[in-house]
């Protein structure tokens, strides 16, 4: 077995057999969703999966009474030309149904903690927040964890210096099954490729 596929793997089960199987218990701060939607996300190229994901809308209510929002997505992909990999977060907010720029976001899963170490990338979509991270064995399970044990979403609205932070549920099943397929697909690809 290729050595980049069993830190892959070890890392999922080591991942996995650690993770209590409950939803994530709302913090100070943190606020449930009013209404959410999640769907899995797969990238494809002749025939071959580079990308799994899972992209979120969300709406909730903050401490002030404001209505927030966010849409968005986070991906894990792969780059067979050179072996490379990493994560994508991409979110656009909302404060009162209107769109409202993002100075930072960031999702906080079990079993692997907070994104807030992404390296925040330019974005030609005004307001809208991207960040990266390559290289990071362990973010090949990013979204397989979303799915399963729900994740804390948290927004930083430009001009403001605090978080708001939202807490989703766990994925419904087919969700679940669609990432997990994807996720398979591409875990093959990667090393298919590392094979060559």
């Amino acid at each position: 077995m290729p050595a980049e596929r069993a830190i892959r793997l070890s890392a999922a089960v080591g991942v996995l057999a650690m993770i209590a199987i409950v939803a994530p218990a709302l913090a100070d701060g943190e606020w449930p969703p009013d209404t959410y939607s999640l769907e899995a996300q797969s990238f494809k190229q002749d025939g071959h999966t580079l990308g799994c994901g899972l992209s979120y809308k969300v709406n909730w209510t903050n401490d002030a009474s404001e209505k927030l929002g966010a849409r968005g997505s986070l991906y894990f992909f792969f780059n067979p030309a050179n072996s490379g990999f990493g994560v994508l977060l991409k979110a656009a907010g909302l404060v009162d149904a209107r769109p409202a720029p993002l100075a930072a976001a960031w999702i906080e899963a079990q079993g692997y903690g907070k994104t807030d170490d992404f390296t925040h990338e330019p974005s030609d979509a005004a307001g809208t927040f991207f960040g990266t991270k390559f290289s990071d064995p362990k973010s090949f399970m990013l979204p397989a964890l979303m799915t399963h044990y729900g994740f804390v979403l948290g927004i930083t609205l430009e001009g403001r210096s605090g978080d708001d932070r939202v807490t989703l549920p766990a994925a419904p099943g087919e969700v679940k099954k669609q990432v997990e397929d994807c996720m398979a697909a591409l875990d093959s690809q990667m090393d298919t490729s590392e094979q060559r």
